[in-house]
Formats: structure tokens, C-alpha cells, sequence
């Protein structure tokens, strides 16, 4: 049966729900389609909140807040919920968290809500969510791989087994750029890379997700537990990066955003 992910997602203030989760759908359907897969596999939106941010609690487990006559909150458990669309399809939300290391590198925290703490040595926060049963994953972000950190992330994928972290590549990384030197080590450890759409508090992000994402052909339903273990299981990326001209557009409207909330 399979699951197709996105498992690099945000949701802002910002974003019309409606829009997010009409673009959700419609992006992993299409994904399902071109890529042939088991038109019956599950769903799903692993929701990173940031330091400070809530929304899987605010936005994603109340029912209350589902005010497009389209979506129903059908069920929720300890950070899972199920949204259905008025067609009978269906989307698992999964409450994660995103970090920042001490050396400025970004981890996610999947299939794990729990407060680890931040800005730590990422060697230190890779323990801890372990150790919380989440999924560490070291993910690119433009101009994070370089010098130091590049020395750091590096040792991570040296240190860490197959079993204990995760790659993860975004949209943002343009099409025609060649792949990270730290990828094809991470190939060679054997430690999976997976794929997510990363958005951006623009506008037009709030209809990415799901179109760069993760099928994980050894999932046949569950919860955390068993999502977890079929992450680092056999995984295919699934969808498109952008082109250079959209990688640069949506890091120049995110920085002009980032300019007017400092004013």
C-alpha cells in the first residue's frame, strides 16, 4: 500500500487553510498518477513547527478551525490527525518539529512533537530525538552545507548509522544543480535521503505542498510507531525541485518578508 509524504512542511498564520490543503491534495494525487503508484496508499503532511509556533495544535487538531465546508477534521491522536475532503480522500497531519542547531544547521524531528530543545550541538540534538523516538533528519538549506557547518554535517553522516538519521532534500534546491557531494556520502553510509516541499511565509507557497515528497513502499497503516519504522525503510522521491528562476524568486519574496516584519 505504501505511504507518499511530504515530509518537510510549514503552515503560517498567513496561509488560507482551504488553499493549503486543496494544494496538498491536489499535489500528491498528481505525484500518485505520474509516478504510477498504488492509487490506495496513505497520506500524509509531516507539519514542522518552528521555535515558538504551534500550529498542528491551533490549526490541525481542533475541529473548531475547519471552517471550509470542504475538509473534515475526522479524527485526531498524540500528534496525528486525519483531514477528509468532501470526496472521501483522506490526509494523515503529523505534528513534528524543526531545530536549529548550535553550529546553525537544520534538523527535523519527525514523528515526534516532544521539546528537545534548540541550539544545541547538533550531535546533541540528534541524541535527543532519538531518544524522544522522533526521526533526526539533516537537511540541506542554501549556503548551510559550506565551510564549518559543511565540516560538521559531514561528521554527523560519518558518526551516525542508517538507523539513527536521515537526509533530507527540499524544493528549493534548483533542478539543475548538480547533487551535494554530502548526498552521495550519505548514498554510500547508506542512510536514506528523503524529500519535502519547504514553505516559504509567501503567498505563493501556500499551495506547495506535496509536490516534492517521499513514497515509502513498506507502510501498511498504523501510527507513529509504524511510520517511524517506515522511514528508514526503502523510500523513492517522489516530484519536482524548482528551477533555478523559482529557487530564486521565492528566497527573494521570503527575504523582502523577513525585511517588513523587522520594520
Amino acid at each position: 500500500m505504501g505511504l507518499l509524504a511530504d515530509t518537510h512542511v510549514h503552515f503560517y498564520s498567513t496561509y488560507d487553510l482551504s488553499r493549503f490543503l486543496d494544494g496538498a491534495f491536489n499535489n500528491l494525487n498528481s505525484a500518485i498518477r505520474s509516478d504510477q503508484l498504488p492509487a490506495e496508499c496513505h497520506k500524509a503532511l509531516f507539519v514542522c513547527d518552528r521555535e515558538g509556533q504551534e500550529n498542528f495544535r491551533t490549526v490541525f487538531s481542533r475541529p473548531e478551525s475547519y471552517t471550509p465546508t470542504s475538509y473534515t477534521l475526522v479524527r485526531t491522536a498524540d500528534g496525528i490527525a486525519e483531514v477528509a475532503a468532501s470526496n472521501g480522500d483522506s490526509l494523515l497531519i503529523m505534528h513534528c518539529r524543526q531545530l536549529v542547531s548550535q553550529e546553525r544547521l537544520e534538523l527535523l524531528a519527525l514523528v515526534s512533537s516532544a521539546e528537545v530543545g534548540e541550539r544545541r550541538p547538533a550531535g546533541e540534538l540528534v541524541e535527543a530525538i532519538n531518544a524522544a523516538g522522533g526521526v533526526p533528519v539533516l537537511c540541506w538549506s542554501p549556503g548551510k552545507w559550506t565551510f564549518s557547518r559543511g565540516k560538521v554535517a559531514g561528521e554527523l553522516l560519518r558518526f551516525y548509522s542508517p538507523e539513527e538519521l536521515l537526509v533530507g532534500d527540499i524544493a528549493m534546491r534548483p533542478g539543475c544543480f548538480c547533487e551535494p557531494q554530502l548526498f552521495t556520502y550519505a548514498g554510500k553510509r547508506r542512510i536514506h535521503i528523503i524529500a519535502g516541499s519547504d514553505p516559504l511565509p509567501i503567498q505563493s507557497d501556500q499551495s506547495l505542498s506535496g509536490s516534492y515528497c517521499t513514497y515509502f513502499e513498506e507502510f501498511n497503516g498504523g501510527g507513529m510507531t509504524e511510520v517511524r519504522e517506515a522511514l528508514f525503510k526503502n523510500a523513492r522521491i517522489v516530484g519536482k525541485r524548482n528551477s533555478l528562476a523559482q529557487a530564486c524568486r521565492r528566497f527573494m519574496a521570503s527575504n523582502l518578508v523577513r525585511i517588513k516584519r523587522r520594520r
